[in-house]
């Protein structure tokens, strides 16, 4: 069976995540699933409700979903090939708006930096620099699901337009996230404890 240009980028596509899906498990055990107690402080004093993050957790699973069922749903037709389905247009509208979010949370961030833990600065930093990409990979899709544009297409449009906006950005945005990652120093039990207020 000869494979085609895009079943090469599918290839590449798991050569690329299952090693970074490894990673970031890695690095979510190494860190700790709890947020540290500087950042636990941080928090505290400027008031950013969790309520904001739960939302937006809640959003992005929705849209994941809505987005999924939309994308199985036009790869079974034939017709939808060609045709933007709601759902599809009602996830990319949902990660859109969370992104929006993420932008205002990291200014607002930004302006307190000084009460963050020097050793944790460099995430900030490092969240912007994926973000020019994470926004290029929404444009390729807002493109394609509100006006249509069958080059935007990644089912059958033009492969060259999909991975530059759409493939390349995914890499690099995980790459940053994960060299970021792996820069952080492990923060260690007693150091919860020095911070945590009695």
């Amino acid at each position: 069976m000869t494979l085609t240009d895009r079943d090469d980028i599918a290839i590449a596509q798991l050569v690329f995540y299952i090693p970074a899906g490894g990673a970031a498990t890695f690095l979510c055990f190494r860190h700790g699933f709890k947020k540290s107690a500087s950042w636990n402080d941080f928090m505290a004093k400027p008031r950013l409700p969790g309520l904001v993050f739960k939302s937006l957790d809640l959003l992005s699973l929705v849209g994941l979903v809505i987005g999924t069922v939309g994308g199985i749903q036009a790869s079974k037709s034939t017709d939808r090939l060609t045709t933007v389905d709601p759902k599809s247009k009602a996830a990319v509208a949902i990660f859109l708006a969370i992104f929006v979010f993420d932008v205002l949370i990291l200014g607002y961030l930004a302006v307190s930096m000084s009460r963050i833990e020097a050793s944790e600065r460099r995430i900030l930093p490092g969240v912007a620099a994926s973000f020019p990409f994470v926004f290029v990979r929404l444009l390729y899709a807002m493109i394609y699901d509100f006006s249509g544009d069958q080059d935007f297409n990644s089912i059958t449009g033009s492969i060259a337009i999909y991975v530059c906006m759409s493939v390349v950005m995914e890499f690099i945005a995980v790459i940053i996230c994960l060299v970021m990652g792996f820069s952080l120093r492990v923060r260690r039990k007693k150091d919860e404890a020095e911070k945590t207020p009695a």
